[in-house]
């Protein structure tokens, strides 16, 4: 959304889901504020979420997905800024700016079997959820990015002029992974 012209309004939107088990709620907090005048006005918004476990119909703790990372156990945090300049009649200039930080912060992860069997050798029994999960590696997105845009209008006869500056920094990480890797070396072939 954009800010717009007229007095403070005010948005807030909060939710919470659970399925009664205790560590599965989500709960969401979102507002937002935008105020103005015709040649100023702007919009900040802010947007909290915490996501819990996920159970399924048997009580039973949905593994998380490692090689896609799922948003179970995940904490989010969005702003975002919106300012808009119309210093004349057909121009305009606006900025807009986002700070996303989106990371695991449970304590629970996908334990794999001894020797990692449960992922390597197929032995799927194996693989269970388990508390005590550390790692310097855990999912995350960070974005930050930023744009600067001006626009006029009935410009050399009738034109339109759209002239943008932007910049975008994102960081993510994925829960780490196994695998294995085969090579040969003269007729032997070997596996990692």
């Amino acid at each position: 959304k954009k800010g717009a012209p007229g007095p403070v309004r005010f948005e807030l939107e909060a939710s919470s889901r659970t399925g009664f088990h205790g560590r599965d709620n989500d709960n969401r907090v979102d507002a937002a504020v935008s105020i103005g005048s015709e040649a100023l006005y702007g919009r900040f918004a802010a947007a909290w979420q915490k996501n819990g476990s996920a159970f399924d119909a048997n009580d039973d703790r949905v593994k998380p997905d490692i090689t896609q990372t799922d948003l179970q156990g995940n904490r989010s945090l969005d702003l975002q800024g919106e300012l808009t300049w119309k210093p004349a009649q057909g121009h305009s200039l606006r900025l807009f700016a986002q700070d996303y930080d989106s990371a695991y912060k449970g304590s629970e992860a996908l334990y794999m079997g001894p020797n990692l069997a449960g992922a390597l050798a197929g032995r799927t029994e194996l693989l269970a959820v388990r508390k005590g999960f550390t790692s310097d590696l855990k999912p995350s997105t960070k974005r930050r990015m930023a744009s600067l845009d001006y626009a006029a209008s009935d410009v050399l006869g009738g034109q339109s002029l759209l002239a943008q500056v932007y910049g975008r920094s994102e960081k993510s990480a994925f829960y780490p992974f196994p695998g294995s890797a085969a090579y040969t070396v003269g007729t032997t072939r070997r596996t990692l």
